[in-house]
């Protein structure tokens, strides 16, 4: 349902002009068709225009609709403007509405966290947190909790604070120990040539945010690498003028000889066009350049680029998500190193002070780590002892690693330190903290990341919590057990100094890109007859593989998924572990990558046991979500989907019919864009729209 001309603009000059009778002369037109205000009460709500969705959604209220749009809007709308019967009864739709809609179309769901959730809390935590009002905060949280289950679970103020279990989690720490990750130093007696290295990282830590403080990222390489014995300059990356910059990097490496460079690949891979060019350019001034991209937030970055910006570099740095599916694809394990960036500073001596029951909390809270303001608020509801101090980025006046030194020293002397992890796409990544923490002798108390069993042993080295009566319960046991914890530190700083010192940290890159492995030569023919022909042996993967195949059955999916992309990487062949890894991949929504693995199965072992019935488990899941694309305009991802379910099911004819209809619909589409885009978008809109107003 196309929206009628002017209709969002005559909303918008009521809104400004406040005009309380124009209001109700537009309110009480008869001509106004409902279903045409609901859409654009959804745009209002995109443009987080929340005053107009609330008068909007508060009239539709009184005729009777219901919506999770309008429920929404009542909701938050509730909050601002203080009509608490409103804001309750928003809620309690959203509640219901939201949970069906997470049920039977977790894309749609998806969709409205990511365009409108996630704005508004970001928009209302900005007025609350300046006056610490966690009252308000609270509020927040009961509209982020109507909408999504998970945040039901990790602040759920009536749970029973479970019995915390050392041993449990150690157990689950030594479950996974395969998982760390192990990189080879170059031979002890290999020369250390003084190389030419280029370091390019932004200048500040918010590029387009001059009063930010200076990034310190840049210089601690800088130091770290010159302390190794590498000549490294610094080039800080403005952000402002990347063209003018990139010529600037050119004719510094043309002047300089620079052997190695180290780019910004966070703001880079954002400019492909133009970081294509650069590398061109770069590989035209000295051939042998290396070059490695450097990203202290994969997390954000779609798997399509990282696969593009793969094909540019020798080797990728890589801070934050080890454990992210998208670096077992082919493009992309080869070539990257998941490390810490190195301090650049001395060595952190462990504070002499005795392990503290209060634990230190420092980040900032901003529109990519806002779920910590429920953290923060949390810790004084429920009277958790924790020191908290709100990182603004703002400069302090020191030089950046003047400045790194004395947060390092803070760390140190906290004994303690309550890490959160959380980004705004609800991935729990490893951050600095985690590193830094360890580091500087300090205690770990980490909300749980996949990402970290790859670098520390949970349980020996650092603790974890994911929701926050976990967090109690840990508190309760640093508090009762302190000897056991204290043990827990000085094992996770002594591993942390050992494995992830500068020397070493700049001697892992040393050797990836200097001493490549050699290629293996052919035994002699003397040696064939002494030795059998047989394949190198593997570890035994059943007990991994028994374990992968509970987590999956506890739902506990991203632990599985971590522990079959493992398997897989020890032994590619591995088909047991290839179909859980696909079955996983499906039970978290991502069925154009499951479906591409089991056709591969398919291809090599047709007859494999328990293949068929993964496949028809497959095709039910898929069913929802490939009508979800359909109502949603989606169709590049329903093709995608459906046409993976025709190959698996080759003998379906409903599925075969479905695909060619699919890809003629498609076609059609393209040639629509074509001509019209933004009548394309419009459309896709409305189906959108029209999906949660007759399916919710």
């Amino acid at each position: 349902m196309p929206i009628t001309p002017g209709l969002l603009a005559t909303l918008d000059r009521l809104d400004t002009t406040n005009d309380t009778s124009a209001w109700a002369a537009f309110l009480q037109d008869d001509t106004q068709d409902p279903n045409e205000l609901v859409f654009a009460l959804y745009h209002l709500l995109l443009q987080t225009r929340l005053r107009p969705a609330y008068i909007l959604a508060a009239f539709l209220a009184e005729k009777g609709i219901q919506n999770p749009f309008l429920s929404i809007a009542l909701g938050v709308g509730g909050l601002l403007f203080h009509n608490p019967e409103h804001e309750a009864y928003g809620l309690a739709q959203l509640t219901l509405q939201a949970d069906q809609l997470l049920a039977e179309q977790p894309e749609v769901h998806d969709h409205i966290y990511k365009k409108i959730i996630e704005p508004t809390m970001t928009l209302l935590l900005a007025s609350a947190l300046p006056a610490a009002d966690h009252a308000q905060t609270f509020r927040i949280l009961s509209i982020l909790q109507a909408f999504s289950p998970h945040f039901r679970t990790l602040f759920d103020w009536n749970a029973p604070i479970p019995e915390f279990s050392l041993a449990e989690m150690r157990r689950r720490g030594q479950a996974q120990q395969s998982l760390l990750l192990h990189y080879p130093l170059p031979p002890p007696e290999a020369p250390r040539p003084r190389r030419r290295v280029l370091v390019v990282i932004r200048e500040y830590i918010f590029p387009d945010k001059p009063w930010s403080r200076p990034f310190d990222m840049g210089p601690r390489m800088v130091a770290a690498m010159n302390a190794y014995g590498w000549s490294t300059d610094f080039f800080p990356l403005k952000g402002v003028d990347l063209v003018a910059e990139a010529q600037a990097i050119v004719e510094l490496c043309r002047q300089t000889g620079v052997e190695l460079l180290f780019l910004d690949d966070d703001i880079l891979l954002k400019a492909m066009p133009l970081r294509t060019h650069l590398l061109a350019q770069l590989r035209q001034v000295n051939p042998s350049i290396k070059v490695v991209g450097c990203l202290i937030d994969s997390w954000e970055v779609a798997a399509e680029i990282l696969q593009e910006g793969a094909a540019g570099v020798d080797l990728i740095w890589a801070t934050d998500s080890a454990s992210r599916p998208v670096w077992t694809d082919p493009a992309l394990a080869d070539k990257v190193l998941h490390l810490p960036i190195p301090s650049g500073t001395d060595p952190i001596s462990p504070a002499e002070r005795p392990l503290t029951d209060q634990p230190h909390f420092s980040g900032s809270i901003s529109g990519y780590n806002w779920h910590r303001a429920f953290w923060v608020a949390a810790f004084e509801r429920v009277g958790l002892p924790v020191q908290t101090h709100v990182a603004t980025h703002a400069t302090d006046g020191l030089s950046a690693l003047d400045s790194y030194a004395l947060y390092m020293r803070q760390l140190a002397e906290a004994t303690s330190c309550i890490n959160l992890t959380m980004r705004a796409n609800q991935t729990c990544t490893v951050t600095f903290r985690s590193f830094e923490t360890l580091l500087a002798g300090s205690l770990l108390v980490q909300e749980a990341s996949p990402s970290m069993v790859r670098h520390f042993i949970l349980g020996e080295h650092y603790l974890e919590f994911s929701t926050l009566a976990e967090l109690i319960a840990l508190m309760r046991f640093v508090r009762d057990h302190r000897a056991e914890a204290e043990a827990i530190r000085q094992r996770g700083h002594r591993f942390a100094q050992e494995r992830y010192n500068d020397a070493k940290l700049i001697g892992y890159w040393d050797k990836a890109l200097f001493f490549p492995e050699p290629t293996p030569v052919s035994p002699s023919p003397r040696a064939e007859a002494v030795t059998p022909a047989s394949p190198p042996s593997l570890p035994d993967s059943q007990p991994l593989l028994a374990l992968a195949h509970t987590l999956r059955r506890e739902q506990r999916l991203e632990d599985a998924q971590t522990l079959y992309t493992h398997l897989l990487a020890l032994d590619p062949d591995n088909l047991d572990a290839m179909l859980g890894c696909a079955a996983v991949l499906g039970d978290q929504g991502s069925l154009p990558d499951s479906l591409a693995l089991f056709i591969k199965i398919k291809e090599i072992a047709p007859e494999l046991a328990g293949l068929e019935q993964a496949i028809q488990e497959v095709t039910g899941q898929a069913v929802q979500p490939y009508n979800t694309c359909l109502h949603a305009g989606a169709w590049e991802q329903a093709l995608l989907i459906i046409e993976g379910l025709a190959i698996l099911n080759p003998d379906n004819p409903f599925i075969r019919a479905q695909a060619a209809k699919t890809e003629t619909e498609l076609f059609t589409r393209i040639a629509t864009r074509a001509y019209d885009s933004t009548l394309l978008d419009r459309q896709e809109a409305t189906q959108l729209l029209l999906s949660v107003l007759f399916h919710a």
